[in-house]
């Protein structure tokens, strides 16, 4: 599965100490390659997170991940960066856990590996990150690296379609016509009339209204009506 690597970060907030204490650890240099990264100070926040990241702390590993994924104050080294993506996802970092399966997906920096990258999607998938539950449903459709499962799909696409998440929505509705899941036109007609109104990408909004006018064609005039009252009655939940 292709992915693009400029829309991989994810934000990360941390509290962050107000005064440094007189001795300093791997928490206190990561607070500080933190305060430098935000002053633009690259050089100086990438060694403190280097140091912060090889004493063990997690938010340091992902950070100077970062760095090294987008060459921020270093030559841009995908490996570099998939190496302290996965030591801060072993430690239980959620957002390096999707970095590392994203890297993982797509073969940057590392050998692709979609079994590795099921994984390591799983818990972040589980705790509402949307993107994450939308690529493992991709992995679980095409039998990727898992058994495929499309009932598995259904759940990831169908839990990110509920938070608002075009792309789930566009593919939960076209998986819902098609014959490898139990067929749903209506609800798949409520699908991607939200992917088409939601979409901000004209091609994207294109795709959902051609692919939700061929799903008319197929619908009685009252699989229509209703399809269009749970469209209006449609929120985030």
């Amino acid at each position: 599965m292709t992915t693009d690597v400029r829309n991989w970060l994810v934000t990360l907030i941390v509290a962050l100490s107000l005064t440094s204490p007189a001795v300093a650890g791997p928490y206190e240099d990561a607070v500080a390659g933190y305060d430098a990264e935000q002053q633009g100070n690259y050089a100086e926040a990438l060694r403190l997170y280097k140091s912060a990241a090889e004493a063990g702390n997690d938010y340091a590993q992902y950070s100077l991940a970062t760095l090294y994924i987008t060459g921020t104050g270093v030559s841009q080294d995908y490996a570099e960066a998939a190496n302290w993506f996965r030591k801060a996802a072993e430690q239980g970092n959620v957002d390096a856990q999707f970095n590392l399966a994203r890297l993982l997906d797509s073969g940057t920096g590392v050998a692709e590996n979609n079994a590795e990258a099921a994984k390591w999607y799983t818990a972040p998938a589980e705790q509402g990150n949307l993107d994450a539950q939308v690529n493992l449903a991709f992995l679980y459709y095409s039998g990727e690296g898992v058994t495929k499962d499309t009932d598995t799909a259904v759940k990831w696409f169908q839990s990110a379609a509920n938070k608002g998440h075009i792309g789930a929505q566009y593919n939960l509705g076209l998986l819902l016509v098609s014959d490898e899941a139990p067929q749903d036109f209506v609800r798949a007609y409520k699908w991607l009339s939200l992917a088409e109104d939601n979409a901000t990408d004209a091609d994207e909004r294109e795709q959902a209204a051609a692919a939700r006018s061929d799903l008319e064609g197929r619908m009685t005039p009252a699989q229509i009506a209703k399809a269009e009252t749970l469209t209006s009655e449609w929120a985030v939940q």
